[in-house]
């Protein structure tokens, strides 16, 4: 495995996992923990990393913040895999009705953590995320779902949430959509907090 595809996994097992180990690192891709601990070095200097004694700890706000200027690729991580069996059943279903919506795609990044945090703190989250959402993602999927020859419009940004976006209308098997981009707003975005002892959100 390159450098950079090794990179690339790290971003991605960050953000799924939170956190990383240089030694579960070290023995998953078969490296040194040195050849690890510049990787790591790597990442904090990007802002993205916080290093801790053997490993690092996600940075969120670097993320998304890279995340938005298109710097890191986590199309991989985020993607939106739909079953094939649910998919051939929805493509031979005779459609009854035609729905079109205009609204919004948007993108749901789901923490669960332990409390909510006051304002100015920080803590660690258990999960960590990224969904899909929006009003009118939910809509169209849900006519399309009904039976309905759904036809669905929306906006979203030039960035790597766009790609996420595409991705995932194009796999949910809705009869047809107008996607418009736009390099003067991000994809639509929301943080949402999840509590881990009730599931309560903010």
């Amino acid at each position: 495995m390159f450098k950079e595809e090794r990179r690339h996994a790290i971003i991605n097992l960050l953000i799924k996992d939170n956190s990383v180990s240089v030694s579960k690192l070290s023995d998953l891709y078969k490296v040194s923990q040195e050849t690890i601990r510049s990787d790591l070095r790597y990442f904090q200097k990007s802002g993205m990393l916080q290093r801790c004694y053997g490993g690092g700890i996600l940075n969120r706000d670097a993320l998304s913040k890279l995340i938005t200027e298109n710097k890191i690729d986590i199309s991989s991580t985020i993607a939106t895999p739909i079953h094939q069996d649910a998919k051939l059943r929805r493509e031979n279903t005779k459609k009854a009705g035609k729905v079109c919506v205009l609204g919004s795609f948007n993108i749901d990044v789901s923490a669960t953590v332990p409390w909510f945090p006051q304002s100015g703190e920080s803590i660690l989250a258990s999960q960590f995320g990224f969904y899909p959402g929006g009003k009118g993602a939910n809509q169209a999927l849900a006519a399309n779902n009904a039976g309905a020859a759904a036809h669905f419009i929306f906006k979203v940004g030039k960035d790597q949430f766009s790609a996420f976006a595409m991705n995932h209308i194009i796999q949910s098997g809705i009869a047809s959509y107008s996607a418009y981009q736009t390099d003067k707003a991000p994809t639509g975005s929301a943080l949402i907090y999840v509590s881990a002892v009730d599931g309560d959100n903010i």
